[in-house]
């Protein structure tokens, strides 16, 4: 198995209760594992989104329900790439390569001149490696801007408890990585007055990573993530 892989395994949520409720922890998945890597590592560093959610950076590897997904690749400065993956009795196809949403994002505006090359092969370990050519993006003269808006946020500090086995994993929250290692205790800023989302993502290297929302302030404010090994 090749250093550095990451198994992504997407979880459901169980319904949280107020009051005492148990740590949610993640259950091993079999479903599809895939990996969407780039010709000559050009897509190095890039982020991955399934439906919104942060799921890791390119060369990790996730897993995928039977059915249609939406996967964009945030590649940098407004680049974005948006694919459309089927997964059919186990085996995944490409359905489109096209042009992504950069989402909130201030600077020029990039235009994809055409779809990069895309293939499917299975390796040795029958995960479904996806190999995508350089994007060919052109910079046009139209600049946009955006930037997240906090008008009359007055933030509060909830703690949410993060445990792993085996510990000293990373921790992304909502795609940015975050500089403690579990097991810790986070001080996390919220906006009050409603229900924040926040996502959650533990990553250890060759290991099978755990994505979990918290809802804050209602909780539950902990979770556990057991990391499995993977099995080829």
């Amino acid at each position: 198995m090749r250093l550095g892989r990451q198994i992504m395994s997407i979880m459901t949520i169980a319904g949280a209760m107020l009051g005492g409720s148990p740590a949610i922890s993640t259950s091993e998945s079999s479903e599809p594992i895939v990996r969407i890597d780039g010709e000559a590592g050009g897509l190095a560093g890039s982020k991955m989104f399934l439906a919104g959610r942060f799921v890791g950076l390119i060369g990790d590897l996730f897993t995928l329900m039977e059915g249609t997904h939406d996967l964009s690749v945030d590649i940098a400065q407004g680049r974005s790439l948006r694919l459309v993956l089927a997964v059919q009795d186990s085996k995944v196809r490409i359905k489109e390569v096209a042009q992504g949403d950069p989402g909130c994002y201030s600077g020029p505006i990039w235009k994809l001149g055409s779809a990069p090359s895309s293939t499917v092969n299975v390796d040795a370990d029958g995960v479904a490696v996806i190999t995508l050519g350089r994007p060919n993006f052109q910079r046009s003269n139209v600049s946009m801007g955006c930037s997240p808006s906090t008008a009359g946020c007055s933030y509060r500090n909830a703690n949410v408890t993060v445990n792993s086995t085996p510990d000293r994993a990373e921790i992304w929250m909502n795609g940015v990585k975050l500089v403690p290692l579990t097991n810790t205790v986070l001080s996390v800023p919220y906006c009050p007055g409603g229900d924040t989302v926040k996502q959650f993502l533990v990553r250890l290297r060759g290991r099978a990573n755990c994505t979990r929302d918290v809802t804050i302030p209602r909780g539950p404010l902990e979770l556990s993530c057991e990391l499995q090994l993977p099995k080829p």
